[in-house]
């Protein structure tokens, strides 16, 4: 799924900025890669097709899907450690950030050809990242 894995995980680990700034960059450069990508489609091809193949979908959730939400999990308990994001289950966290992304690139493969007018993913995204850097950010301290 876009940049190899392991080059998030040294941009994680060498990012400079903010848990914020880090989360807007990643989610950006994954939906650019939704939304530009032939690639895109495997994730509903993949869904499609378990019960018929499952090891290929045993080996897209270890070798994809589980990679991307460890790295999604590291971010959020990055964010945890240094202050910025409230102190919530990082697991839960990393999900509620990729699954609404993951569930737009399936959408605009399935229904997507649908729509009377080309939807506003990138506006789309940009909300989602609104709402849940403001559900992650620490409480304020009175």
């Amino acid at each position: 799924m876009g940049p190899s894995y392991c080059n998030w995980r040294k941009l994680r680990g060498e990012f400079e900025g903010s848990t914020p700034d880090l989360l807007r960059l990643v989610i950006r450069a994954i939906v650019v890669f939704l939304m530009s990508s032939n690639r895109a489609i495997l994730p509903k091809l993949i869904i499609g097709e378990t019960g018929n193949f499952p090891e290929l979908a045993r080996f897209y959730r270890t070798e994809v899907s589980d990679r991307v939400l460890s790295m999604f999990e590291g971010i959020v308990r990055r964010g945890i450690e240094r202050g910025e994001f409230r102190d919530i289950d990082p697991k839960h966290g990393g999900r509620l950030v990729f699954q609404p992304i993951m569930f737009t690139a399936i959408w605009r493969a399935s229904f997507g050809a649908l729509d009377s007018e080309p939807y506003d993913y990138e506006g789309l995204i940009e909300t989602h990242l609104d709402v849940v850097l403001k559900g992650l950010a620490a409480y304020a301290k009175s």
